[in-house]
């Protein structure tokens, strides 16, 4: 069974599908319901519920159902019954006062129906006394005041009137003629307590309300498989090789699963050296480039500061060039000056003489 929060999400029941749950339920009610526990009669329920399954989708009402689900509802419908008639017969067996109590619903009457009223109310308890019934016609003590027969009774509607009283109904259930004939005879020549076992009971007679079972099905022979010293273990040796199939179907599935994750995880390790390698010869080639750029801008530099170093030799001698003109010209400005200051000089000596 899968954990609460990962089971999917599964929407409720509609009144809808109820109804036609508790209608399937009430066609195959005879195996569904059935007190037999033995391996074949658990396969044949299993199939019946695959079979109300596939019958109850092929409505098409809201929403696909499960066998699980269907299960499960079929159990919590029985258990609200159960409840629900605990709660109406706690009411009733109370001191008064009050509101009337409440009508048990259709969906009550509907479920036990199928499961029958011992099923969901229990078992009706014999009053704790030594009262006896008296036969007003012979004189003779029947049994208590509370009858029973084993015959089916009259099985309600799915939808019953709202009004229908389940008294009434259980009332109506029998008669004087069915507890005559079922009651066991008392020896008149015995004590009164000395019953005769020759009472003829019909072999038609339902052993469980709802079970189908009657009493001649009960004198038959058992089956061969249930008479067998192993027959029951042949259900859970087919049980047993049917699991082994499934388990060897799952390895099967596992195998084919771990291949194809192998495989996958192959194609992954050559996509990723194939990656690896193609990153490597980038980095080469991405290396390379960096490389050359740095010996062509180491070139392209050099060529630079050589190119400003012959500029400045060039502007540097020529500023010598300049710097020496100039001091020549200096040079010859101020032997011109001389040369002139002389010739003033010898003038003016002659111009007094």
């Amino acid at each position: 069974m899968l954990p609460i929060s990962k089971r999917p999400y599964s929407p409720p029941f509609s009144p809808a599908e109820n109804s036609f749950l508790i209608e399937l339920v009430q066609k195959h009610g005879k195996i569904l319901e059935g007190k037999d526990t033995d391996a074949n009669s658990l396969r044949e329920k299993n199939a019946v519920w695959e079979t109300l399954c596939e019958e109850f989708n092929a409505k098409g009402l809201v929403t696909f159902r499960n066998v699980m689900s269907l299960r499960n509802k079929w159990k919590l419908m029985k258990k609200e019954a159960r409840k629900e008639y605990a709660d109406h017969k706690r009411y009733s067996n109370g001191t008064g006062g009050g509101p009337p109590p409440k009508e048990l619903s259709d969906l009550y009457y509907s479920i036990t129906n199928i499961t029958g009223d011992v099923s969901i109310e229990g078992g009706k308890g014999s009053p704790d006394c030594d009262y006896q019934l008296v036969n007003q016609t012979t004189g003779k003590p029947t049994i208590n005041a509370f009858p029973v027969t084993n015959q089916v009774a009259a099985k309600p509607p799915i939808n019953p009137s709202p009004r229908a009283s389940h008294t009434k109904h259980l009332a109506d259930s029998f008669n004087d003629s069915d507890l005559e004939n079922l009651l066991e005879e008392v020896d008149e020549e015995g004590d009164n307590s000395t019953y005769s076992t020759n009472t003829a009971i019909p072999a038609d007679t339902t052993v469980w309300p709802g079970s189908g079972y009657t009493t001649t099905m009960l004198k038959k022979q058992k089956s061969k498989p249930l008479r067998d010293v192993t027959g029951g273990n042949r259900g859970a040796v087919s049980q047993y090789q049917v699991n082994i199939e499934k388990k060897q179907e799952v390895l099967m599935l596992q195998e084919g699963h771990f291949r194809s994750l192998q495989s996958t995880q192959a194609t992954e390790k050559e996509l990723l050296e194939l990656r690896k390698t193609q990153e490597l010869e980038l980095y080469s080639l991405r290396v390379n480039y960096e490389k050359e750029k740095h010996l062509r801008e180491t070139e392209d530099f050099k060529k630079r500061v050589a190119r400003e170093e012959a500029m400045f030799t060039a502007d540097l001698v020529e500023r010598t060039i300049k710097k020496k003109r100039a001091s020549r010209l200096f040079e010859l400005k101020e032997q011109k000056l001389l040369l002139e200051i002389k010739h003033l000089g010898g003038a003016s000596n002659n111009n007094n003489e």
